[in-house]
């Protein structure tokens, strides 16, 4: 699959297969610490993802982060988030928001950690 490269040199990240195979949009997004060079920790997860499933070493696939983002463009701002980052990705009135889980609080736009706009 071809894709655009958000974030140069952006590592890898774990997927799930229904957000690889777009069965499902991403909706938990969890940064681990780094298992393997280049990894960035993130692990990304859909909403029909049973614990089941998760505990399923055949239904995650290692996949580069610009792919990812690629999948669900949201994931762009969150690239550089801390390992524990704990978020959830919703929709309120038609508008995807990112949400810090624990805290139960939104992200605002001007935490995410978006690339420059290309020049016009």
């Amino acid at each position: 699959m071809d894709y655009p490269i958000f974030i140069e040199n952006a590592g890898t990240c774990l997927v799930t297969s229904s957000v690889l195979g777009r069965e499902a949009r991403v909706q938990f997004m969890v940064r681990e610490p780094s298992a393997a060079p280049g990894d960035t920790g993130w692990r990304f997860m859909s909403q029909i993802d049973t614990d089941e499933t998760l505990q399923d070493p055949s239904a995650w696939h290692v996949v580069d982060y610009n792919l990812a983002c690629a999948l669900e463009p949201a994931l762009i701002g969150i690239w550089t988030f801390e390992v524990g980052s704990d978020l959830q990705l919703v929709d309120v009135d038609g508008r995807p928001q990112i949400w810090d889980t624990p805290s139960g609080q939104e992200i605002s736009y001007e935490n995410l950690d978006l690339p420059p706009a290309p020049p016009a």
